[in-house]
């Protein structure tokens, strides 16, 4: 368990420079907590845009220790050393839910190791995203129902709401095990859950006029240009890369259109992960009914609401939803090493080896779809075992150098539109205006946008532009092609100061834009 614990944490501090755009605001938040401006993005402007102030809390001390410019290394260690705990977690539940014993520690070692390696876990905790604290949340409220404490379960799904917005699903899962498990309605843990929510709700709306934050209005509207089956068919490709093989069901179907063959293909893939996942809850059950159902109920609730309410579907989304499969597909792999045992021809092995043999089977269809996602060698300036990350940091490094050149420009005193500000605010210090209304509501009535308005899945409206006139605008070319750039009012008020190269979502540049009257 330890060395399992230490692989986790040592694989997740070798991967610097992963940071994610969107961490660059919680960081922003913490920054300007630590000195004093209240948890705000730009000082002054009373405005939650983070979804997860309780980890803008956690970060705001080493901001006041060691600056700012700290927190993406802070987070990093954070992130890595609560992930190593997490493992350790992991592995003493699934091997409760196994029923302890020989079957319990190979269960215990098989989720260990899946979440060690884990590449959506490894990639967005380096990446400085909240997930590690909400998984923490997450896997603490399957232990305490695994120990029949409900109230405490749902206090601390409660709690959760405040690391990420779906912690609600949490406390709704929590809750309704709770009343199955405990034969009645959890009055205690439900009457402490509303005392929580509501008092959490009334700081929010003292300090920002708004229970609900800024960030989870602008991702309900209609910001992003995506089919209406673009969060079910992520998680069923997300469903079916949890195991290998892939089945090309499709292609035996030419007469399907386009859509039909790839949900035929991703239908065919998660056989055997959602059957193996479905025998490791039968088998939880057994032991741990509370547990067990609070486990699949909430990967269930997950896949319900993320698929109904659609929305942009992020990579860090996945992490909490992966951890249950991970749990569950541990408790499965024994079921089915169990059973392969009783037919391998390894008679000179012990019962138990045999189970291992089984296991160890089963584990290497979970965990080939994982290695293939590192650089196991060593490449000329990089070290050995890098994670290929679902995308290379090149935008994000060029906020970074595009903030800080125009901080020296303008010492921080224009203000800058942009539709990412993650990494941009980061290293521009001056008000920022959100074009996708993350932090700045003002932009949520320019939106939804007119498709022929859009080149990639999202644009800037001109007429906000036309309204708030900011002193800068930066953008990737795509986010203006089709619509800013062909402005009239635009064109005439602005002018191109710099365009820095890129080719980030097909773009063509990062363009900065000057106001022509703009005085700093």
């Amino acid at each position: 368990m330890l060395l399992l614990a230490l692989t986790a944490t040592s694989l997740r501090i070798r991967q610097t420079g992963n940071t994610v755009d969107d961490a660059f605001i919680t960081y922003r938040y913490a920054g300007n907590l630590a000195a004093g401006r209240g948890l705000v993005y730009n000082a002054g402007e009373q405005v939650l845009g983070t979804s997860s102030p309780a980890y803008a809390l956690v970060l705001a001390p080493a901001a006041a220790l060691a600056g700012v410019r700290s927190l993406p290394t802070v987070s990093l260690i954070f992130n890595a050393l609560l992930d190593g705990l997490l493992v350790m977690v992991l592995f003493l539940l699934v091997a409760r839910l196994a029923g302890g014993g020989t079957r319990g520690l190979l269960a215990g070692f098989a989720a260990g190791l899946l979440y060690a390696l884990d590449a959506k876990s490894v990639d967005f905790s380096s990446g400085g995203m909240e997930t590690p604290l909400f998984i923490g949340c997450l896997l603490c409220c399957a232990w305490l129902l695994s120990r029949s404490r409900y109230t405490a379960s749902a206090l601390l799904a409660a709690i959760s709401v405040a690391v990420r917005p779906d912690g609600g699903l949490l406390l709704v899962v929590v809750l309704g095990v709770a009343w199955i498990h405990g034969r009645r309605l959890p009055w205690r843990g439900l009457a402490g859950a509303t005392g929580i929510i509501l008092a959490l709700a009334a700081l929010a709306w003292a300090a920002y006029g708004d229970p609900i934050p800024a960030s989870v209005r602008a991702k309900a509207s209609e910001i992003y240009l995506i089919p209406a089956d673009h969060a079910l068919r992520y998680l069923c490709r997300h469903l079916a890369g949890m195991a290998w093989p892939r089945l090309p069901l499709g292609r035996l179907l030419p007469f399907l259109p386009g859509a039909g063959r790839e949900y035929a293909t991703l239908l065919a893939s998660s056989i055997l992960p959602a059957g193996l996942m479905v025998s490791g809850w039968r088998l939880g059950r057994r032991r741990l009914g509370a547990a067990a159902d609070f486990l699949a109920g909430y990967a269930v609730l997950f896949f319900m609401t993320f698929a109904a309410a659609n929305p942009f579907m992020m990579g860090w989304y996945y992490v909490p939803l992966e951890t249950v499969y991970i749990a569950l597909l541990a408790l499965g792999a024994v079921t089915v090493g169990t059973t392969l045992s009783r037919h391998l021809l390894v008679l000179l092995l012990a019962p138990a080896g045999r189970v291992a043999v089984g296991v160890g089977l089963t584990l290497a269809l979970l965990l080939l779809p994982q290695l293939h996602r590192y650089q196991w060698l060593p490449l000329p300036g990089q070290g050995a075992i890098r994670l290929l990350s679902e995308w290379e940091k090149i935008r994000e490094a060029d906020y970074l150098r595009v903030g800080s050149d125009l901080a020296r420009l303008t010492g921080g005193r224009a203000r800058l539109a942009a539709p990412e500000i993650g990494a941009l605010g980061f290293t521009y210090p001056g008000p920022i205006l959100d074009t996708v209304g993350l932090v700045s509501p003002v932009a949520g009535p320019y939106y939804p946008l007119p498709p022929a308005e859009i080149a990639g899945n999202s644009a800037i409206p001109a007429d906000l532009i036309a309204a708030e006139k900011p002193e800068l605008v930066v953008f990737l070319e795509i986010f203006g092609r089709r619509g800013l750039l062909r402005d009239p009012r635009f064109l005439a008020d602005y002018r191109l100061w710099r365009t820095y190269p890129s080719r980030v979502f097909g773009s063509r540049g990062l363009l900065v834009y000057i106001r022509r009257t703009a005085v700093w």
